[in-house]
């Protein structure tokens, strides 16, 4: 009773986290990716940022210990060159991605660095002569190395916001398949 005297009316029991946001997300938390008109974005959480700048040429890390600069090498490993590459990259796994179409930001430059340097210490030529066509051939393959990868670790995270986003259905209720009791015979009056 209330203090003037007529009854509290309560609302129906809800249970918590029984509302169901959009896209029937049901789970306690609501990682599901922001669909844009441009296609899906990946976000940038807190704590996972990484470096996106590079040195203006970083040959002479990359080459470290015996190995000599040459022309190609000195083009290859330049800050022009690392920004054309995150940008075939970023067009790539937007192709990559179909209808899904994901825009992402520009990798880590210390892994990029890497990936660059093993193929050049793999595939490079070395040769003085068409160092444009050389430097092309090495970013191909440094894309076709780290666009799949970037893309399937993207489908891995997105199944995941959504497996987290969402509880399990539960069962149904057992159903008693026995058909003990059910049994009757006809009525007979007795004699």
């Amino acid at each position: 009773m209330s203090s003037a005297g007529a009854p509290l009316s309560l609302p129906d029991f809800q249970l918590p986290y029984t509302n169901h946001g959009l896209g029937g997300q049901n789970g306690r938390v609501n990682f599901g990716p922001s669909s844009s008109s441009t296609g899906s974005t990946v976000p940038d959480s807190a704590g996972f940022s990484y470096p996106k700048q590079t040195e203006v040429s970083f040959a002479g890390d990359m080459l470290r210990g015996n190995w000599d600069h040459t022309a190609l090498s000195d083009a290859f490993f330049t800050r022009r060159n690392a920004m054309a590459i995150q940008a075939s990259i970023k067009k790539e796994v937007y192709r990559m991605s179909g209808p899904k179409q994901y825009q992402i930001d520009d990798q880590d430059v210390d892994e990029l660095k890497m990936i660059m340097r093993a193929m050049y210490l793999q595939y490079a030529k070395n040769s003085p002569h068409n160092i444009d066509g050389q430097i092309q051939e090495l970013n191909k393959l440094v894309v076709d190395w780290a666009a799949p990868r970037i893309t399937s670790e993207i489908e891995h995270y997105q199944y995941y916001l959504n497996d987290i986003s969402h509880l399990p259905v539960p069962l149904e209720k057992p159903l008693n398949m026995s058909s003990a009791g059910t049994k009757s015979l006809p009525f007979k009056a007795q004699m």
